[in-house]
């Protein structure tokens, strides 16, 4: 199932980026049924990449997903078989396996910290059949080092990126008055809205303004907890949920200041899509987060679940528009020197081609699936 978030976008954005003079892409959804996939499925078709799922409705019982996932890779004989998040690891890795298919590629996302030992030993004991791991971040390789079996030889960072140009904004004023705080992510327990929700009742700026974007998780009832919240929280003038965004740009053109208040992150993209748009960031110091802001040059950290922490880096935010300013541009010079996403294509190429190459496969093209 091919939903809306960080990992998915970065999925889509490698496809769109790739080569296509060397590299053939094509994407295999083990399942269907997410309608906000629409979202990106559209353009990628346009620029003539295939989509393949492999259980449309949604009716497989997942050893029948798997056999048919090696079916069509025995079929297809692609050259790399390239897997992201838990079920397209474990599904992807054992069906390529079996379909004698020998490069086998996995990105790390997260700091998978919801999962139980059960998605865990699956995770390490697949981690095997991969000729290279890539972590989103330093802090995902130490995880998935010390918690999901990967070999720490074959495990390698690669930095989410961004089209930068998407998401630039320099016409921010952050001299204004009335200012209206942001946070974007998937409405889950991960993301910490709930830490975000209860700093903001502490409060008491005038004309105050709050927006919570994103989509709901099909797998936790995240928007009517977050509702439930506020309106507990009697913030229900204050806040707003404003739902899944399609042009994420107009959403950070609305907003002055952007929170990040996960409980855990692996490199989360909305970061770097904040950045580039000038805003000014007071982000959780988790997984990678720290990788990108330094504290007081181009954001402000705080630990998760610091409720009074955040209220109060808010608070100064809120009453010193030169650090809004000088902080938001910050971010935006460290991204563009740093996160671009052409950066993170071309490392993609050279680790698909040091594949290639390392186990002898001379083709003309090399034909690629993204599971």
């Amino acid at each position: 199932m091919f939903a809306v978030g960080g990992a998915e976008r970065i999925l889509f954005d490698v496809i769109n980026n790739l080569d296509k003079n060397i590299f053939e892409p094509k994407l295999v959804c083990l399942k269907g049924g997410e309608e906000k996939f629409s979202l990106w499925k559209n353009e990628l078709e346009s620029q003539g990449i295939e989509i393949i799922i492999i259980d449309p409705v949604v009716k497989m019982g997942r050893l029948k997903r798997l056999i048919k996932t090696m079916e069509y890779l025995k079929n297809e004989k692609p050259d790399i078989v390239h897997t992201q998040l838990f079920s397209a690891d474990v599904v992807g890795r054992i069906a390529a396996k079996l379909a004698g298919r020998k490069i086998i590629i996995s990105t790390e996302h997260n700091l998978n910290l919801a999962d139980g030992i059960i998605k865990r030993i699956f995770k390490a004991l697949t981690s095997r059949l991969s000729f290279k791991i890539i972590a989103v971040s330093e802090a995902v390789k130490e995880y998935a080092i010390a918690r999901e079996g990967a070999d720490p030889k074959k495990t390698d960072v690669i930095y989410n990126g961004i089209e930068t140009e998407k998401f630039r904004f320099d016409g921010r004023d952050y001299n204004k008055k009335n200012i209206i705080i942001g946070a974007m992510g998937r409405l889950t327990f991960q993301k910490g809205f709930d830490f975000f929700i209860k700093s903001i009742a502490r409060l008491n700026e005038p004309g105050l303004e709050c927006l919570i974007a994103g989509g709901e998780d099909v797998r936790e009832n995240g928007r009517e907890s977050l509702e439930n919240l506020i309106r507990d929280m009697d913030l229900e003038e204050k806040i707003k949920l404003a739902g899944l965004q399609k042009n994420p740009l107009d959403f950070y053109k609305k907003i002055d200041i952007f929170v990040l208040s996960s409980r855990w992150e692996g490199f989360p993209i909305v970061l770097l899509e904040a950045g580039m748009a000038g805003l000014p960031v007071v982000a959780a110091e988790v997984g990678g987060i720290g990788e990108v802001i330094k504290d007081g040059h181009n954001g402000i950290l705080v630990k998760s679940g610091d409720i009074e922490g955040l209220s109060e880096k808010l608070k100064y935010l809120i009453d010193h528009p030169e650090e809004r300013d000088r902080t938001g541009n910050n971010l935006k010079k460290t991204i563009l020197e740093k996160f671009n996403i052409s950066k993170t294509v071309r490392k993609y190429e050279s680790v698909y081609i040091e594949a290639v190459n390392a186990r002898k496969i001379y083709e003309k093209n090399i034909f690629i699936h993204k599971i």
